[in-house]
Parts: C-alpha cells; sequence; structure tokens
C-alpha cells in the first residue's frame, strides 16, 4: 500500500478523513515556451484566404457557363500583388490568365494561382472584378470551338511553380490549346 502511495503521488493524494486516494487538482501555471532556435526566425505562415470575391450561382447556372461557347480568348497579364510600380512587367514579377469572351457578350477570366479555387486552382472570375492594370498580350478569335470547361481542363488542377505548373505555363496551354 506504500508503494502504491508513492507511485500515484504526482497524480493523487491520499484522504485520511476517508481512506481513499482522490484526484489531486493540479495548478495550471502558464509558462512561455522559449521559442526553439530554428524557430525563432520561421515566419508563421497565415492561412490564404480566396483574393476574388465569390460569386454565388447555381448548380445550374455553373453548369451552363462551363459549357458555354467561347468566341475569343486574350492572354493577359498584370503584375503580381506588392510589386513596385517601377518593375518592369517581365516574366517573375507577373500574373497571367485568359480574358473568355462568350456568344452573349458576357466576359470572364480563366487563370491559375496557389490557393485559389477547391478542387482546382484553375478558377474563372467574372472580369468586371479584374482591376485596370491587367494588358492585353495576345488576342485569339476562337469562334465558338471551345468551351469554358475546355480551358479550365486545358489549366490543370494543381499549382506547382516547380513543376511549371504555374499561371504562366496554364495561359499559355489555354492559348494554344486544339
Amino acid at each position: 500500500m506504500v508503494q502504491k502511495e508513492t507511485e500515484s503521488r504526482s497524480l493523487r493524494r491520499w484522504d485520511q478523513t476517508q481512506g481513499l486516494f482522490k484526484p489531486q487538482r493540479q495548478q495550471q501555471t502558464k509558462k512561455r515556451e522559449e521559442p526553439r532556435p530554428e524557430e525563432q526566425f520561421r515566419k508563421k505562415r497565415k492561412k490564404k484566404k480566396l483574393r476574388w470575391p465569390r460569386v454565388n450561382m447555381s448548380p445550374k447556372e455553373l453548369n451552363s457557363l462551363y459549357n458555354s461557347k467561347v468566341q475569343s480568348a486574350e492572354w493577359m497579364t498584370r503584375p503580381k500583388q506588392g510589386t513596385p510600380t517601377w518593375m518592369p512587367n517581365m516574366y517573375p514579377t507577373t500574373h497571367s490568365g485568359v480574358r473568355v469572351t462568350l456568344d452573349d457578350g458576357r466576359k470572364f477570366m480563366v487563370h491559375k494561382g496557389p490557393g485559389f479555387g477547391k478542387s482546382s486552382e484553375t478558377v474563372v472570375t467574372d472580369a468586371r472584378h479584374m482591376s485596370d492594370k491587367w494588358q492585353v498580350k495576345q488576342t485569339q478569335a476562337v469562334g465558338g470551338a471551345h468551351t469554358v470547361g475546355d480551358y479550365v481542363k486545358t489549366g490543370g488542377e494543381n499549382y506547382s511553380i516547380f513543376k511549371g505548373q504555374h499561371c504562366h505555363r496554364a495561359a499559355h496551354d489555354m492559348m494554344n490549346q486544339k
């Protein structure tokens, strides 16, 4: 019995009045833990929020948009967010996408980026949400040969700068699909 009491002394205390072990209330002292040396300078990553406003469309409307015929496509670039205005509009400092014009005249931007979507990182955004910093790089008449869905599929699901699956490659592939 004495051995059992000493083993559990840290977790329980002996109640002499009832002859039982009772759980001991441990005082919770919040100690400020010092960061490890390698973690001291590591930046904490924030969860990325979707940058574009969400448009609530019904499944029927989304399906209709996905199957809409494209009349023309424009390869567009803009400076990446946070890039100074004096920086030249070149490949590593820009973001690319393809603005498509549908049969009914509506315009949408098909572009790719890290954390842009849920099931695919190539997304479709209403062109009304585009800033004035976008510049047309190339224009192509499609004439209804492709749908918005074809552009999304050609853009690819995953984003990886190291594997060459980035916005510039996706825009290039979308403009050159057969």
